[in-house]
Order: C-alpha cells, then structure tokens, then sequence
C-alpha cells in the first residue's frame, strides 16, 4: 500500500498503472498545489496581522461555518469508513448526511474553507494597509472556490463514476441518485420537485456525473 494505506485505493491504482513517478507527478503534485492555494486565507491571516482588532462579524460567521463544514466532513467520512470496516458493499445512501447529498464529506471540505476564507475579510476590511485593496478581495475567496472547483471535477466526478460503474443497474441506486442532490445538501422530497435550471447551476446537476450509467431514468 502507498501512502494512504488500505483504506484507499486509488493511489494503490496509480501506482500499478503508472508508477510511483507516476502517483507524484499526476497525484502528489497537484494535491500539493491545492494545498497551497486552499491556504491563501490563512497565509494572509498570518503575514498581514490586524493589531488590537476586537472580535467581528467576520469572524463568528466565518467560524460558524468552518464548524458546520469540519462537523459535516467528520460525520459523513465516519459513515464511510464504518460502512468499509464493515464490508459494506453498498457505498451510497449510508444515512446521516448521505440522505441529503451524494457527497456530504466533500461539501464539509467546501464549507471549512468558506469559513476561513470569510474571516480572513477582516484584511479586507480592516487592515491599515490593506484595507479596500483590490487584490485582497480576489485573493480570498480563490480557496474555497478552488475547492468547489477541486471537489466537482475531481473527488466528487470520480466517486459518482464509481458509484455508476458499481451500482447502475440497481433500482435504488438509480432512484437515490434521483432524489438526493450531488453536493449541497437538501431534503429528498424538495430536491426533485426544483426546476431543472435549479438542479444544473446551484447543485450541479450536470451529464458528466451520468458517465459510466448503463441506464438513465429520468
């Protein structure tokens, strides 16, 4: 096993397609980059202090959200190994978080840096020098948006993949997929009833997470 141990495997997949070289290069390397980039806020945080700043808005909205997003995360990803632990051969609709999302520990991921993201606006707001700054208020949302956009094209394309590959051809997988959004959650019986422009641009509705469904019902 590499790295992540037998609880993952898709590293374990790279390595036997392409190598350790490989993993590092195609794997390592652009997780790292993520790295970097979903630290912006804390890195500003750190290098431009705001002496004898009191407690703001900022901060408790900002910390109330990183707390959802970290609580979010934990649950949904405990739901998932105990289902792994177990032997669980059905890795969907583990309950909890599940029943509202299809990727529940991918939106907590999201959510935790939206969090810092908004408390590091105080620079934004009340830094001496940086105050008003045109290129603090792009650099602080990149994080979570970086994120989002981390989440939707990799680890969330790539469980639903998976997922379709595995479990297309069941009824209840086919009607889970119907009734549950793909990242933000929200109750089943809403979700299907929203208009369909709803479902494509704020929960992210989109064909490419149908690859690899034998059949598709609507």
């Amino acid at each position: 096993m590499f790295v992540l141990g037998p609880l993952d495997t898709r590293i374990d997949n790279l390595v036997r397609k392409y190598g350790y070289i490989g993993v590092i290069l195609f794997w390592l390397g652009p997780h790292a980059f993520w790295s970097v980039i979903c630290c912006l806020p804390v890195v500003l945080i750190h290098t431009f202090p705001i002496p004898h700043i009191k407690f703001s808005i900022f901060d408790f909205f900002g910390f109330v959200i990183w707390t959802c997003g970290f609580f979010m995360e934990t649950l949904a990803d405990r739901n998932k190994l105990n289902a792994k632990l177990i032997e669980k051969k059905q890795y969907y609709y583990l309950g909890s978080l599940w029943n509202y999302c299809r990727n529940p520990n991918h939106c907590g991921e999201v959510f935790c840096w939206l969090g810092i993201s908004i408390i590091s606006f105080n620079l934004f707001i009340y830094h001496s020098v940086y105050k008003y700054n045109f290129w603090t208020l792009i650099l602080i949302p990149i994080s979570p948006l970086f994120t989002l956009f981390a989440m939707l094209f990799e680890a969330t394309l790539t469980s639903e993949i998976r997922n379709n590959k595995r479990f297309g051809n069941e009824s209840n997988y086919l009607q889970y997929r119907k009734q549950t959004s793909i990242l933000w959650p929200i109750s089943p019986k809403i979700y299907p009833s929203l208009p369909k422009w709803i479902r494509k641009i704020i929960f992210f509705e989109l064909n490419l997470y149908n690859k690899g469904l034998k059949t598709i019902r609507e």
